[in-house]
């Protein structure tokens, strides 16, 4: 089920599921999703159901919106698209569409913003399991893990820093041991993740 993600380190999870009635983002608290930030307009973008998938419209808003680093009026989102709407992330998730990622291995096609400097990549490597030996490189703004529709994690980028968030499941991800909850948790390099039946590592390289 598609679904927008607030992603944030220093806010608990915000999360929308997506229905075949629009949703609308902006300042005013009647948006179903309320960023209160003066650069947000009162109505500043909507998304709304078309053919199979889901559209981001621009409502005219003054400083505009951005998907993947591009300002848009109007884009098709795709699984791992992340909204820019001022200071605000937002990524959109439907790991259960045909070519979203697979379980524990793929990430979103979303490239990270460019730097001066080249930062540290961050790496999922996969301890046991059916992908056991295989090494996922965190070249993307957002990836997903776990099994589409009974067990879904983000892991997003921010600056030269990794997120874990738990999306979807009744059980969320355990870092060394300690069940993250509800909040974004940083990863360090080392952290052991247990999720989806699936043992794995977080490596910096």
């Amino acid at each position: 089920m598609a679904k927008i993600i607030l992603l944030s380190e220093d806010m608990a999870r915000q999360e929308l599921l997506l229905t075949d009635v629009p949703l609308t983002l902006g300042r005013k608290s009647e948006n179903d999703l309320v960023l209160e930030h003066p650069a947000v307009s009162a109505r500043h973008a909507e998304i709304v159901p078309e053919n199979d998938g889901y559209c981001l419209l621009d409502l005219d808003s003054t400083n505009g919106t951005l998907v993947n680093g591009a300002r848009v009026r109007r884009h098709l989102l795709r699984h791992g698209d992340v909204i820019e709407i001022a200071s605000f992330r937002i990524g959109f998730a439907e790991p259960d569409r045909k070519g979203a990622d697979k379980p524990s291995t793929a990430a979103a096609p979303v490239s990270p913003a460019p730097s001066r400097a080249a930062p540290r990549l961050g790496v999922i490597e996969v301890l046991d399991g059916p992908n056991a030996g295989k090494t996922l490189t965190l070249t993307k703004t957002l990836a997903t893990i776990g099994l589409p529709d009974t067990q879904v994690a983000v892991v997003y980028q921010r600056g030269d820093a990794y997120y874990l968030m738990h999306v979807e499941g009744p059980a969320s991800p355990r870092i060394n041991g300690r069940a993250i909850g509800a909040e974004a948790c940083l990863m360090r390099d080392g952290d052991l993740i247990d999720f989806a039946e699936t043992g794995m590592r977080f490596r910096m390289i």
